[in-house]
This record gives structure tokens, sequence and C-alpha cells, in this order.
């Protein structure tokens, strides 16, 4: 059993690896283009709270392409 282990653990644990930076690539958006700022003062970062505006386009506001992804400051960061 030991020699087993021995020569499969390598390559188990460097295909692990490989496929953790895969997934976190993934996850963090790699070869993504970079989120927009936010090119206006923002009064609230809640969760959900600039889909009041963006998700219609109301006062003309940017229509999100993402309404179902409410946390819009994990990505978008306000000018400065």
């Amino acid at each position: 059993m030991k020699r087993f282990s021995s020569r499969f653990l390598l390559p188990t644990a460097l295909l692990s690896g490989m496929l953790l930076l895969l997934w976190l690539g993934v996850a963090c958006g790699a070869g993504a283009k970079k989120a927009p700022a936010i090119p206006h003062p923002t009064t609230s970062t809640e969760d959900g709270y600039c889909l009041g505006c963006h998700q219609s386009g109301a006062g003309g506001a940017m229509v999100t392409t993402h309404p179902s992804r409410t946390g819009c400051t994990a990505c978008h960061k306000p000018q400065s």
C-alpha cells in the first residue's frame, strides 16, 4: 500500500493545486475586464441598493448587465 500512495501522491497533489488555481482564477474574474468605477456619490453600499436606479435605468443610470449580483461594491469602487 505504501508504494501505491507514494507513486500517486505527487501527481495528485499537483493536479489538485492546478485545479484550485484554475477555480480561484475563475472565481476572482481573471481575464475579465475591470469593473467600471462608480462615477457619482453613493448614499448607501448595502447589497441591492444600487439596483433601485441601475436595474431599470431610472434617471439615466446605466442599466446593469448582471442584476442577480447584488453586492455591487465588491467589484465597483467609487472614483477617487
